[in-house]
This record gives C-alpha cells, sequence and structure tokens, in this order.
C-alpha cells in the first residue's frame, strides 16, 4: 500500500496549530470558568431545596384535600391534631399567608443568611516551635553591602503567628494588626504610651507596598504565616540605635532585643522592644468576617544563643491568649479559636 509522503511543516503551518490549540485552550477554559460561576449562583444547601419542597407538598395536598379527608388514621384523632388543625379553618388562608411570609423573608434575607452560614472562620495560633519560632540567617543591618546571605550572615530569632479560616468561604483582604503594647510592672501591665499601633508584615511579603500588611485572601482549611518579631544576634547590632524607650546605658551590641515586623520602621523606633514582661494586643480581621482579638504575653531577659531550645528554656517564653471582646466576639463564633 503506496502513502503519499509527509510534507515538512511549515512556518505557517506551525502558526495555525498553535492558533487551534490556543482557541481550544480559550474554549475550555471559558467553559470551565462558567461551571464556576453557576457553582458559585447556586448558594442555596441542597437539604433547604428538599425542605422547602416538602413544605410547599405538604401544604397543598392540604389544601387540595382538606374538605374530603377520608379514611384518616383514628390516632391523629386521639392526639388531638384533627380538632387542631380544624381550628385553623380555613386551611388555605393559613397556608397562603405562611408561604407569602417565607418567600418575602427568603427574598430580603436570603444573601444575609447565606453569608452568614458560610462565613470565613478565622483562627490563630502561636506556640514555642515551629513553625511559630525558628532560627534564621539575615543580612546584618550594617552590613548593606553583602553578597552572600548564607556566607556572611547574622543569626535571628523569628517569631510568627499561623493565621488559618475554618470556614467554609473565603477569606478576603485578611490582615494583623498591633493595637497595643503594654509593660508588666508589679502585678498590673502598663500601657506603653510611645508605641504606634500599626500593620504587621506577612511572611514573604516583606516589599513596602500593600500587599507586605494585607493579604488579598485566605481560602477555606488554608493556613498563613504572618511575620511578629524578630531577635537579631546582638554582635551584628548598632553600638547605639538611639531608641527613646531604651533602658539607661543599655549595650546593643551585648544584650539582644526584639524588633517587630511592622509594615514601617517609625522614625521613634517604636517597633523596638527592650528586655522585659509585654502583652501585645493584636487583631485578626478580614473584610467579610469578624474580627479576633487575642493577646500574646512575652517575657525575654535578652539572652542570645544559637540554640533554639536553650533560649526557648532560658531567655524567652511567650503564649497566646483570647484578648477581650471588643473586636467582635469570639466566643459567639468557636469556643476556642486559639491554639497556645
Amino acid at each position: 500500500m503506496l502513502r503519499q509522503p509527509r510534507r515538512a511543516a511549515t512556518a505557517d503551518d506551525r502558526v495555525c496549530k498553535r492558533g487551534m490549540l490556543a482557541f481550544e485552550f480559550r474554549v475550555c477554559d471559558s467553559k470551565r470558568k462558567k461551571g464556576i460561576d453557576r457553582r458559585r449562583e447556586s448558594t442555596m444547601p441542597r437539604w433547604v431545596k428538599i425542605v422547602l419542597l416538602v413544605i410547599a407538598a405538604a401544604g397543598f395536598f392540604t389544601w387540595l384535600g382538606w374538605e374530603r379527608l377520608v379514611g384518616s388514621p383514628s390516632w391523629l384523632n386521639a392526639i388531638g391534631f384533627l380538632p387542631w388543625l380544624r381550628r385553623l379553618e380555613p386551611l388555605d388562608k393559613w397556608v397562603g399567608i405562611l408561604a407569602a411570609v417565607l418567600v418575602g423573608s427568603y427574598a430580603i434575607f436570603h444573601e444575609t443568611l447565606w453569608a452568614w452560614l458560610r462565613r470565613p472562620v478565622l483562627e490563630v495560633e502561636c506556640e514555642p516551635r515551629p513553625p511559630h519560632i525558628t532560627m534564621m540567617p539575615i543580612q546584618p543591618p550594617e552590613r548593606p553591602d553583602m553578597v552572600s546571605v548564607r556566607k556572611n550572615s547574622a543569626g535571628s530569632l523569628q517569631i510568627r503567628i499561623k493565621v488559618s479560616n475554618h470556614g467554609k468561604r473565603r477569606a478576603e483582604n485578611v490582615e494583623v494588626y498591633a493595637r497595643g503594647l503594654a509593660r508588666k510592672e508589679g502585678v498590673e501591665y502598663v500601657d506603653q504610651g510611645w508605641f504606634l499601633p500599626m500593620n504587621l508584615r506577612w511572611a514573604h511579603q516583606e516589599s513596602e507596598d500593600l500587599a507586605a500588611m494585607i493579604y488579598t485572601g485566605l481560602s477555606p482549611k488554608i493556613e498563613r504565616m504572618c511575620n511578629l518579631a524578630q531577635m537579631i544576634e546582638p554582635r551584628f547590632m548598632p553600638a547605639d540605635l538611639g531608641a527613646p524607650q531604651a533602658p539607661a546605658e543599655f549595650k546593643y551590641q551585648q544584650t539582644g532585643l526584639l524588633q517587630l515586623h511592622t509594615v514601617v520602621t517609625p522614625t521613634n523606633l517604636s517597633n523596638f522592644v527592650f528586655p522585659g514582661e509585654y502583652k501585645l494586643d493584636l487583631t485578626v480581621a478580614a473584610a467579610n468576617a469578624r474580627s479576633l482579638p487575642s493577646s500574646l504575653y512575652l517575657k525575654f531577659d535578652g539572652t542570645w544563643t544559637q540554640d533554639l531550645q536553650t533560649m526557648l528554656s532560658q531567655g524567652l517564653s511567650f503564649r497566646l491568649a483570647p484578648g477581650d471582646d471588643s473586636g467582635g466576639g469570639i466566643l459567639a463564633r468557636r469556643k476556642s479559636p486559639f491554639r497556645n
């Protein structure tokens, strides 16, 4: 059997094939997007549709055979159900009123109702173990011209909190806000007036734009780390930062301090925290979810070592606890939204 020899593909043929493939991909992509849109439009759960259908059918057949009920079970009369129904006569009027109320209520409040039932539920977690706390080499502040961070790097201790979404809907515009800092003096915590409240930076988004402090969205069952604070190896610190809240004669190159990962470093250096015992008030919020207030109780003495377990056992301790209810009510949303 003779076969016609295959002609070598020309540039026009390759352009045509690429165009056909692109067209097919566009068609498939458009179909996929339409399917997603259809699924998003159908927000009513299936069980709600079944219940409404059963109620409508029961009301219709009851109205249709109200005057012609024959052979009804005697036990309905024994329990008083039929006499109670007769007191509602004419039943069709009551069924019509109830149906009108249900339809009207659903038309007015259905978007709010389904948004509340499928709302995002934020949780925050911070524990003294990886990945919440880890040792990481960084570029020291006094050597901006370094080429290799791995070879010529300063040791640092990074503390992060984990924010997760345990709801059924994507949380939009998630942010972590440090709203206050208090230092323990005696038996109570005293607010530090020099601290400037501001947002914290999300991990791996250390840019100077809006993405560093507001995360675009957090899908259901997804978690995200947010930078909280860092302690840089003291010998790589400047001799004097000039922070007004620093203790007298504080040795920057001998004692460690914490630097909060705020979106900006204020000129008064209010994001630098010196050794002591503190309470940092945080609020995790989203555009379509209730805010989640919390408080991080932090204690450190400035001890620095390259061993993480030694630092946790000697010089650093912290725990996360529920904050006050001014941010939106955490107990009404979940029994225990915190893990510590």
